[in-house]
């Protein structure tokens, strides 16, 4: 029996769902982005008779791992393995997806830890039953006490904790530990990351849509969004990040962004998509610190 297809409504090709793979990582496999590629990957197989060309050599990986070679695409492909983390806006609004429709579907990963959420480090979060391994929160507490800029967020809880937190998960992350994260992009507005503008109005009979938070949900996502772009160039973050779009993986948003938009027509919603000129976009944002980049 054929596989189904998922539908697209990005601009991507629709998401096959044999693509996806259990979280345990058993038999999990991944693909390299060709260099300089701005377009969708795809999930097909490469022929058999260009398996037999020779390889560049590169540093052997762990199972389900992207190369660690100096010379590896930058966000390459990677399935989702237990341990990695997911970022990205929790929920959609109006039925769009967001990270636990990842976690839940796309990742088969319902009952596993994968969230930065999962750490406690905030002072409302001390009296949480743990949920990640002892040895990773402990890593994390180290990282962030030891960080000028994320210390305080231990045992903080104001906004700025949060942020702090969340950032600083991604230095330790692709830093410290070595793990894989996952960027959802659905639901997120690039837009808004870029300027700094998040907004959100809410309809008077949906307030189902928007659960409590939410407006400071993507506000913490594009302040997560724009520490992987100040920080694009570090080898460690290019291996580390993997960023996802209708349900597949795509270019950094900084290569490439489709914007949809939603129209109501007498025969139900109507869908556009535009390519954005992302070179424009981007210089719209000037961070104000340059990121430590390693020597």
């Amino acid at each position: 029996m054929s596989n189904p297809k998922i539908p697209s409504r990005s601009g991507y090709p629709a998401a096959d769902t044999s693509a996806i793979s259990p979280h345990s990582g058993q038999n999990a496999t991944h693909e390299s982005m060709p260099t300089g590629s701005a377009s969708a990957p795809s999930t097909r197989d490469v022929p058999h008779a260009l398996s037999s060309l020779p390889a560049r050599p590169a540093p052997r990986a762990r199972p389900g791992e992207t190369s660690a070679s100096p010379d590896a695409t930058p966000f390459p492909k990677r399935n989702f393995q237990k341990g990695d983390l997911v970022y990205g806006v929790e929920k959609g609004l109006d039925g769009g997806i967001g990270r636990k429709h990842y976690i839940d579907y796309r990742f088969r990963a319902r009952m596993t830890p994968c969230r930065i959420d999962d750490f406690r480090i905030l002072k409302n979060e001390q009296a949480l039953a743990p949920k990640m391994p002892e040895a990773d929160e402990q890593s994390f507490r180290e990282t962030l006490s030891h960080h000028e800029k994320y210390s305080n967020a231990l045992g903080g809880q104001d906004n700025s904790a949060v942020r702090r937190k969340v950032k600083g998960g991604l230095e330790w992350a692709t830093r410290v530990a070595d793990k894989h994260v996952h960027f959802v992009l659905d639901s997120l507005d690039i837009d808004a990351v870029v300027n700094k503008n998040f907004s959100v109005d809410v309809p008077a009979d949906a307030s189902d849509n928007l659960a409590p938070g939410e407006t400071k949900n993507r506000a913490y996502t594009g302040a997560e969004l724009r520490w992987v772009y100040r920080n694009r160039e570090d080898p460690r973050v290019q291996k580390n990040v993997h960023f996802w779009m209708n349900r597949q993986q795509v270019p950094p948003p900084w290569q490439e962004y489709k914007k949809e938009s939603m129209v109501i027509a007498d025969d139900g919603p109507q869908y556009t998509t535009e390519t954005v000129d992302v070179d424009k976009l981007w210089r719209n944002y000037v961070p104000k610190r340059k990121p430590d980049l390693p020597e």
